[in-house]
């Protein structure tokens, strides 16, 4: 009865029944962690009149059918929701986020999407979410979504710490208006794996997230952990013109795959630079050569950094 966590991921075989009525013998349970439990919650609600609990985090999945009951959990525990994970469903609508509008202490926000190219347009439905929570946020991840506007998260996520935006479909590109920051003031940990596009029909792919985007992710000052993919639009430029406002003075571990346009030479004032690296991963990347490994690896070794390298 003193359990906080309960973890049923795997367990696809007990029946929401089950989890409902185990919930209700669990007081204190703050977070049931299975991605299709919300029925189950639900459930709980209605088997118990005097139903108190209060849970810190949730998670959806697409199996999800009845969007009323998604809304329903997150109206209950607007108090106490820090985490939520969604993952889209066919039927979800704005309902979804003004439900999450409710919400009072939310700092983690995952949205994933399921269904390919019908990707959901953050700005249509979730954009609400963003302005209203985005700075209490330390957390957010957005993955195979469409219509992202990276200028808008900078501008609002003032306290995010994590961010990790994964295989968008498509970014809002606002070159025009001067932002309010170029940089993720309190950004430590970046993750993005930029999806391919081919534009004019030639073999020549790109990288979808704009360039201006990308180099205020990259020179936000706090960097500890950066982990890039598909990103040929990050050039020896690049990482000079994020020198104006990072040194990389706090980057630990690095890692670049398939990012085609970038040298050894370019990545330079950062694999040799003054910083606490520790991990350094260079996979596929086609500019950055195997002499250029083992000649990083070499002055590693020499002067003792202590860094840990891959190289394929």
């Amino acid at each position: 009865r003193k359990m906080v966590v309960l973890k049923l991921t795997g367990c696809e075989k007990v029946t929401e029944k089950a989890v409902a009525t185990t919930i209700n013998q669990l007081p204190k349970l703050r977070e049931l962690e299975d991605y299709n439990r919300i029925p189950a919650i639900v459930l709980a609600m209605r088997q118990k009149s005097n139903y108190t609990h209060s849970f810190v985090s949730l998670q959806s999945s697409d199996e999800l059918m009845e969007e009323t009951d998604l809304c329903e959990v997150l109206l209950s525990n607007s108090k106490s929701l820090e985490s939520v994970h969604l993952t889209t469903f066919m039927e979800m609508s704005d309902a979804t986020a003004f439900s999450m509008l409710e919400l009072q202490r939310l700092k983690k926000f995952l949205l994933v999407n399921e269904f390919g190219s019908h990707a959901i347009r953050f700005s249509n439905i979730f954009s609400p979410v963003v302005e209203k929570f985005g700075p209490q946020l330390t957390e957010l991840e957005l993955s195979q979504i469409s219509d992202v506007s990276i200028s808008r998260l900078r501008d609002l996520c003032v306290n995010l710490e994590t961010l990790s935006l994964l295989w968008n479909s498509d970014y809002v590109r606002d070159d025009f208006n001067e932002p309010l920051m170029p940089y993720f003031r309190s950004l430590k940990s970046v993750k993005i794996f930029s999806a391919e596009i081919d534009p004019v029909g030639m073999g020549n792919e790109e990288s979808n997230i704009p360039h201006n985007d990308l180099l205020s992710v990259i020179q936000s000052p706090e960097l500890e952990d950066i982990q890039l993919l598909n990103c040929h639009n990050l050039f020896a430029e690049s990482i000079q013109h994020a020198l104006v406002y990072s040194k990389f003075l706090k980057l630990k571990n690095f890692k670049l795959e398939r990012c085609n346009r970038i040298t050894y030479d370019g990545l330079r004032c950062i694999l040799e630079g003054d910083n606490p690296l520790s991990s350094v991963m260079l996979i596929d990347c086609k500019e950055i050569t195997y002499k250029d490994s083992m000649d990083y690896i070499a002055k590693a070794k020499k002067n003792k950094w202590g860094v840990v390298i891959a190289w394929s």
